[in-house]
Parts: structure tokens; C-alpha cells; sequence
């Protein structure tokens, strides 16, 4: 049973109530000398930043759901697409340049500016690779330029920066269907590396990448 509290009175004569605020004094007097913790600025770089959606993976596995075989299947098809990815970057020779970040079953894509015609070769590649499978894989996308940062260790890699957000919100609310969205910036920085003409603007006045003449 539960006991009524309610009725409970507490008493302190003076003399314990000394004691009390004299022992909480002493228990907090180090505290008085500390001094505040300076707090670390986020190191931002200004980057091109791609995050790439592959589709029909969880509408699969749905489907699959019962099949373990079938779900293991199309793990290990999303694993060989992260790992060409790796493969690219290293044979694309892009020196530290590019950073991958691998969410589920979504990259996320960090370059340099100084590579951005190399960047977009990169995003091509790995679309063609992703829909050249048994089981083609749709790749939904969004590339925008500004401030991120990136903290790729090898025990856990991580992202944040309105770079990152704005190409999220990209893909995920302007390519609409599987094509690569480029933010207005993203492009005038691909522009000025030679790339205009492989970011055309689509029927509805979005600017999309055009992995297939990149890939010519």
C-alpha cells in the first residue's frame, strides 16, 4: 500500500539548520572557482555536397520481407554500391578531396570546389553503376554548395551545416522522382569548372544533372 505523505511534517531546529547550509556551502565552494568551459566553434568549409537517395530499397525489402534470402540479396546490392563508390573516389585519384558518408541506404557526397567537374563525373558514375544492376536501383538526388562540416574518423563519421540540410530538402522535395536536383549555387560552381552543359534545366525549371551526357 501506498503511504500517505501528505501529513508528514518535517521540522529543522536553528542549530540543524546551520549545519545543513554550512555542509551545501562546503559542498559547493569548489564550484564557485570554475570557470566556464569555452565552448568549440564548428570548423565549416565551403563545399559542394550531393546526398543521393537510392529508391526502391524499402519498397523491396517490404515486398521481400519474408524472404531472407531476397533481403540479404538487396543489402548486399546497396553494400557493392557504396563500396564502388569507394573505388571511384580512389581511382578518380581525388586526394582527400572528397569525403563519403554512408546513411542507410543513402550517400552522402563532400568535395571540394576545385574538383567540382570530377565531382559530377563521380555522381554519374555511381548512378549508372546503381541502375546497371540485375535489380536496377533509382538514385533521387540533390547537390547544393555552402557551409558544411565533417568529421569522417574511423569510429563514427559525422555531418552537419546547411550544405548538408539544403541538399537533403533538395532531393527530398524538389527532385521529386529519380533525377539529381542542383541548387542554383551548386551550379554556377560547376558552371565555372566547365560544367554547364551537363546541368540543363528540366521541363519544369529545375536544374538536373544529366549523368548520361556526362558519361558520353
Amino acid at each position: 500500500m501506498e503511504k500517505d505523505v501528505s501529513s508528514f511534517n518535517i521540522e529543522f531546529d536553528s542549530n540543524q539548520n546551520e549545519e545543513l547550509f554550512s555542509d551545501i556551502d562546503r559542498i559547493l565552494s569548489p564550484l564557485k572557482t570554475l570557470k566556464p568551459t569555452p565552448t568549440k566553434s564548428i570548423d565549416y568549409k565551403t563545399r559542394l555536397v550531393a546526398f543521393l537517395d537510392i529508391l526502391g530499397f524499402d519498397d523491396r525489402v517490404n515486398r521481400k520481407k519474408d524472404d531472407a534470402k531476397e533481403m540479404l540479396k538487396f543489402f548486399e546490392e546497396v553494400v557493392r554500391i557504396r563500396e564502388h563508390t569507394k573505388d571511384l573516389i580512389k581511382d578518380m585519384n581525388f586526394m582527400n578531396r572528397v569525403d563519403m558518408l554512408a546513411l542507410s541506404d543513402c550517400l552522402v557526397l563532400v568535395c571540394e570546389e576545385i574538383r567540382a567537374k570530377d565531382f559530377i563525373q563521380l555522381i554519374s558514375s555511381i548512378i549508372y553503376f546503381a541502375m546497371d544492376r540485375d535489380e536496377p536501383f533509382l538514385i533521387r538526388g540533390g547537390i547544393t554548395y555552402g557551409k558544411v562540416c565533417v568529421e569522417n574518423k574511423a569510429e563514427a563519421a559525422q555531418i552537419i551545416g546547411p550544405a548538408y540540410s539544403n541538399a537533403y530538402k533538395l532531393q527530398e522535395r524538389v527532385a521529386e522522382f529519380p533525377r539529381v536536383a542542383v541548387s542554383h549555387e551548386a551550379y554556377e560552381i560547376i558552371a565555372k569548372n566547365g560544367g554547364a552543359d551537363v546541368v540543363p534545366t528540366s521541363f519544369d525549371g529545375i536544374r538536373c544533372l544529366d549523368f548520361v551526357k556526362v558519361l558520353e
